[in-house]
């Protein structure tokens, strides 16, 4: 945890964008309960949690009003069409 927070404190302090990314919850598909197994499929589709976003951040982290928080439904936040960060990376990083 330590060096999350400084990490985060280091880019901001570059004038750098913090993201956390959150797994968000998923349906179970037939191939992920075969390839997993009942009990693990479910627990990784519940894995995220449920309610507001910035709640479900691990309490100690240092999370900021402009920092970004997004829900990824795929192993990468980059992943197309599952998570929102690319978007909001291009455009927090456009110059005014």
């Amino acid at each position: 945890m330590p060096n999350i927070q400084e990490l985060a404190g280091t880019l901001r302090g570059l004038g750098g964008t913090v993201a956390w990314v959150l797994p968000g919850r998923t349906e179970i598909t037939a191939v992920t309960e075969e390839f997993l197994g009942a009990d693990i499929a479910k627990m990784f589709s519940e894995s995220g949690g449920t309610g507001p976003l910035r709640d479900r951040i691990w309490r100690e982290f240092d999370v900021q009003d402009e920092d970004l928080i997004v829900e990824k439904t795929a192993a990468s936040a980059f992943f197309p069409g599952r998570c929102d960060l690319p978007d909001l990376l291009a455009v927090a990083s456009t110059p005014s």
